[in-house]
């Protein structure tokens, strides 16, 4: 089993400079990473070889991109732009989409946690059914998104902009939304523990 820092620096060989070039490449495209995922060190540990933990994609633009299914543990997403990308059913541990835009695209039944979206952009994202806990969204814009069903225990949500944002039948438990604005949001039926709405 690779430790998180082997994750990391297995991208950082020379063949996983390689191949982080040739997957890049393929999300650009539009084309099934998989094949090119196999050659990875450690991707036998996942099932369907969809193994991108530990990479860093920081600032790339993705359109159409798939990562359903995959195990993206401690994966960098800083200042990327994602449209109409799906990430449904993924493992999303530890993942940093800081100052990221995501537009778009769906990210329902996903494990979000440890997560963070630090100061990022999330404009129609579908999240239904999500595990969202212990993730930090501190002055992240968040609009038309779709958090309903979600678990989000000991999330931050500090000085966030909310607009239009579902949180029906969600599980809310000890969240921070301590200077956060809400406009038009629904929490019905949502279960609130230990946590402040925002205003």
């Amino acid at each position: 089993m690779y430790s998180p820092s082997d994750l990391i620096v297995r991208w950082k060989t020379s063949a996983g400079i390689k191949i982080r070039q040739r997957v890049i490449d393929a999300l650009c495209e539009n084309v099934d990473v998989r094949p090119i995922l196999r050659d990875l060190p450690g991707a036998e540990e996942v099932f369907d070889w969809t193994d991108f933990r530990g990479i860093d994609l920081s600032g790339l633009r993705i359109s159409t991109g798939m990562f359903v299914a995959a195990s993206v543990d401690f994966a960098r997403f800083e200042n990327c732009r994602f449209e109409k990308t799906f990430f449904d059913n993924a493992r999303l541990p530890y993942t940093n989409f800081d100052n990221a835009e995501i537009i778009d695209s769906q990210m329902t039944s996903v494990v979000l946690l440890h997560a963070s979206f630090r100061g990022s952009l999330m404009t129609n994202v579908l999240l239904m059914g999500s595990e969202v806990s212990f993730s930090d969204f501190n002055q992240a814009k968040i609009s038309r998104c779709d958090f309903s069903r979600c678990r989000c225990l000991c999330d931050r949500f500090t000085s966030v902009g909310f607009d239009r944002v579902n949180f029906d039948e969600a599980k809310i438990a000890r969240a921070s939304f301590e200077g956060a604005h809400a406009v038009d949001c629904n929490f019905d039926r949502a279960q609130i523990i230990e946590s402040v709405l925002p205003k």
